[in-house]
């Protein structure tokens, strides 16, 4: 039989040609790469389900890395502030139903899809490690995403249609999103109702100030907090509420003080609004003071440096107040803010010559006494009208409520504008102290029943009027500060019930947080339990007010020490420490004060209603509480 060339080659041509019908993956490539997209899509789920605070999320609590990312500025997308835990929701369902409608047999455009997410993911794993976000959460999600590449890259056909997987794809994903939309669109609105609720609430009663008796003398506590003790040749403090440098007439209508952190986001998004308000109404009279959130020179973030230049910027701004007036201070001002807060003294010196005023003179006066006097001045003021973050906002001595609604600051104005108000200077205004301040917003909390714990020995009468339950941690601060300001005021009246709950900032003994900020926290907390199940309530009290009293220099051969002196039996209490029903007993306490939504510590309910965190005169402040309690009970 005779081949012919022309036949022999057509054949090996069609023998070579590439097929377009690939076979298809087998059930178990499909699982294979179902497996690491679901990983990805729980990882998520749970994170979105966090961020409307329909779940208390585990290792997501108090000062986690997951909390932080979420709440940093790459926590959304840059512009439309768009969550990005829901972008990455509607990605892995979009591409999960893309795979599955192929059947694993993935279009060139489809691969360029995943590979696009794996370079995010990439991009992501970059701000973690740079920016310690180490949010396992986030982390199972890129792990996920970059094995689901991985076998996708293995499966693309060139020449298959894309249509067919691709519109699937982008019907998930625009489907997820809008489902998201819709309830981050009723989440947002009920937000900013109350804000608006409370905006309206400010006005009228700056509205009701301005028309009461002005026969009252300003209440305003000037007399330092206990934390503070000011340097000598202090500047004298400026008449009536306000800062030292204020912009506008010396007497107006509205009068705004506005307390203030060089390095906090939210205050520099607020020096835009103002500029905006300024030039509405340039008849506004405003002044800033100085509360920087920074452990240098502020006592009450100890241990909680959350801006560490924050108290060299507020330093320079004084420093050029007091060098150039009003003028150099409000360009100083303007330049931090626009650096973040953050320069060295290169530029700072630079700059500083660009306003005329002396480098090096600016940076001595800096580190004056009279510099240092002016800021401990302002904290000590913001912690008599128990100022808990920045900004903080006052129109003509009230403090203006509703700032989670980003123009609170201009529609209240802009309310005021209309109201005819008389036209007054900065001593006619009187903002209340912290004490006032704090009971209003405890009576108008909501109350809630909170579950009750086993392994938890209050101290007080069971018939008490007044309740008071504390989430706290034995090595933290400020729950020191509170439970021996609760513990002084029930040895002086006999009707109150206290109970502290552990809530340790360690992640070895409490699940729901995912570092550990306190590394003693455990073990005082396994001790002061442990002494409550050898000994009851007595044992119990007994220990907890030692661990209190001794937080400083804790280590555990001294909590042993400090045991004994007790008159416990140190094998006993270490064998206590060890038993099981402690660890039960700590997760239990953890995710209730997770499902109690914990944001900081101390977390403080008195008779069902939660107190805000707060600074200043413990005692004053929960002293008004619990006598309204009473009243209220009576």
């Amino acid at each position: 039989m005779i081949r012919w060339p022309g036949k022999k080659k057509r054949s090996a041509a069609r023998r070579t040609a590439p097929s377009t019908k690939a076979k298809p993956p087998s059930a178990l490539i499909l699982l294979a790469a179902i497996g690491p997209l679901s990983v990805s899509l729980f990882s998520t789920v749970v994170l979105v389900l966090g961020h409307f605070e329909m779940m208390s999320v585990p290792g997501c609590g108090l000062g986690s890395p997951c909390a932080d990312a979420a709440a940093s500025v790459w926590g959304k997308i840059p512009l439309v502030d768009w969550p990005v835990s829901f972008v990455g929701l509607a990605y892995f369902i979009a591409v999960g139903v893309g795979w599955l409608v192929g059947r694993g047999l993935v279009p060139r455009a489809f691969k360029w899809l995943i590979r696009l997410g794996a370079a995010a993911s990439l991009f992501y794993l970059f701000v973690i490690v740079i920016f310690g976000h180490w949010c396992w959460y986030c982390l199972a999600a890129h792990a996920g995403n970059f094995a689901f590449w991985w076998i996708v890259e293995r499966r693309a056909v060139p020449n298959r249609d894309a249509i067919p997987t691709l519109a699937p794809t982008a019907s998930a994903f625009v489907a997820c999103s809008l489902v998201l939309a819709v309830l981050h669109i009723r989440q947002q609105t009920a937000i900013d109702a109350e804000a608006a609720r409370q905006i309206a609430e400010t006005t009228k009663q700056v509205i009701a100030v301005a028309t009461a008796p002005a026969d009252k003398p300003p209440t305003v506590d000037r007399t330092p907090s206990p934390d503070l003790e000011l340097v000598p040749d202090a500047d004298v403090p400026p008449v009536g509420f306000t800062g030292r440098y204020h912009r506008g007439p010396d007497s107006a209508a509205v009068r705004v003080v506005v307390f203030t952190d060089y390095q906090c986001p939210i205050c520099r998004r607020l020096e835009e609004t103002i500029e905006r308000l300024l030039s509405r109404q340039p008849d506004i009279r405003l002044s800033v003071k100085q509360f920087p959130e920074c452990e240098d020179c502020n006592p009450f973030f100890k241990r909680k440096n959350l801006h560490p230049n924050a108290c060299r910027a507020a330093f320079a701004a004084e420093a050029a107040g007091i060098l150039g007036g009003d003028k150099a201070f409000w360009q100083m001002h303007a330049w931090l803010f626009q650096r973040g807060g953050v320069f060295s003294f290169e530029e700072l010196t630079r700059f500083a010559r660009e306003i005329d005023l002396d480098g090096a003179r600016l940076l001595q006066v800096m580190e004056s006494p009279r510099v240092q006097a002016r800021i401990e001045a302002d904290i000590s003021e913001a912690a008599s009208l128990g100022i808990p973050h920045t900004p903080m906002i006052f129109i003509n001595g009230v403090e203006l409520r509703g700032t989670s609604r980003r123009d609170a600051l201009l529609e209240a104005a802009g309310q005021l504008a209309e109201s005819d108000l008389p036209v007054l200077a900065p001593d006619a205004d009187r903002p209340r102290l912290a004490a006032d301040r704090y009971l209003e917003i405890w009576k108008k909390a909501t109350p809630r029943s909170i579950p009750a714990l086993t392994n938890v020995w209050p101290r007080g009468p069971s018939d008490a009027s007044i309740h008071v339950l504390m989430w706290g941690d034995y090595q933290d601060a400020e729950t020191v500060e509170v439970d021996m300001a609760v513990r002084r005021l029930q040895t002086s009246r006999n009707d109150i019930r206290y109970e502290f709950r552990p809530y340790p900032l360690n992640a070895s003994c409490n699940p729901t947080v995912a570092r550990s900020d306190n590394l003693m926290a455990c073990i005082t907390t396994r001790a002061a339990l442990a002494a409550g199940l050898l000994q009851g309530e007595e044992g119990y009290w007994r220990m907890h007010e030692w661990l209190m009293e001794n937080r400083q220099g804790m280590y555990e051969e001294g909590l042993m020490a400090g045991a004994a002196k007790l008159g416990f039996d140190r094998n006993q209490l270490t064998r206590g420490m060890r038993n099981q029903e402690i660890d039960r007993a700590i997760a239990e306490s953890a995710k209730a004060a997770a499902d109690a939504k914990l944001r900081t510590l101390p977390l403080l309910f008195i008779n069902g209603r939660q107190v805000p965190r707060f600074y200043g005169r413990k005692e004053e402040i929960l002293g008004r509480i619990f006598d309204e309690s009473k009243n209220n009970r009576d």
